[in-house]
């Protein structure tokens, strides 16, 4: 009995994936369900998006005020595990120099312990922030780090980073390098294979730049809708099943 109705569900979510005009956030999610459940026609692929009149105006008035010689890092996320937070001040702490700051936006079940390891002048945990302030701390920064261990679909963190036009250091898992797309520069998005590589980088840096945006609307809620709009009109392509 478990046999015929696990049959049943599978062949029935499948052909409601084909039936309706599924959304996938990442090309790693569709391919993740084709492995499960096979080729077929289960749907588009439209990355997460973002507000660009917000972006923009984060970035407009931005006001750092910091000394010219400091460089400010910038990451924003849950303090869990799979944040990869935790490994990255592990690996960082103890090797920074002192004009390097590091910035973390975020609460979660590690802002206790990861406050009595390392928040000092040098390491500020603004706790949670309201997204406008986040925005802010991102626009301000010179760098963004996204240090996710799991396989994040769509890191929304990573899209705000470039569309800012900030250096933006993340590991290569998940969908993270589909964003590579986002850049403006192929020097703007680092992507790493582990924590060491990626804060070897982060330190040997000699530059930040902010980079222009050269990818006009891609990335934004105008762009999206237009992208929904078109999957939404075209004709939905069936295919049997077994």
């Amino acid at each position: 009995m478990t046999t015929i109705a696990v049959t049943r569900l599978r062949k029935e979510v499948v052909e409601g994936y084909q039936r309706h005009k599924t959304i996938f956030v990442s090309e790693l999610l569709r391919q993740n369900f084709s492995r499960t459940m096979g080729n077929g026609p289960y749907g588009s692929v439209l990355h997460n998006f973002l507000d660009l009149h917000a972006l923009a105006h984060a970035k407009n008035t931005a006001d750092a005020n910091y000394p010219p010689n400091e460089i400010h890092i910038f990451i924003a996320g849950k303090l869990t595990p799979s944040k990869g937070i935790e490994p990255f001040l592990h690996e960082i702490a103890h090797r920074k120099p002192k004009h390097l700051k590091i910035c973390i936006a975020g609460d979660g079940p590690l802002e206790k312990i990861l406050r009595a390891e390392f928040a000092s002048d040098d390491i500020q945990f603004l706790g949670w922030c309201r997204p406008e302030t986040t925005l802010k701390m991102a626009a301000i920064a010179n760098a963004i780090v996204v240090p996710s261990v799991w396989e994040d679909p769509c890191p929304t963190t990573i899209l705000e980073g470039l569309l800012l036009g900030k250096t933006t250091f993340a590991l290569a898992r998940g969908g993270a390098p589909e964003m590579a797309i986002y850049a403006s520069h192929p020097e703007q998005f680092r992507l790493h294979d582990n924590m060491r590589a990626l804060v070897d980088d982060l330190l040997n840096c000699k530059e930040f730049e902010t980079f222009e945006n050269r990818i006009g609307a891609r990335g934004g809620v105008d762009y999206a809708a237009e992208r929904l709009l078109q999957l939404y009109r075209s004709t939905p392509t069936r295919q049997n099943v077994d």
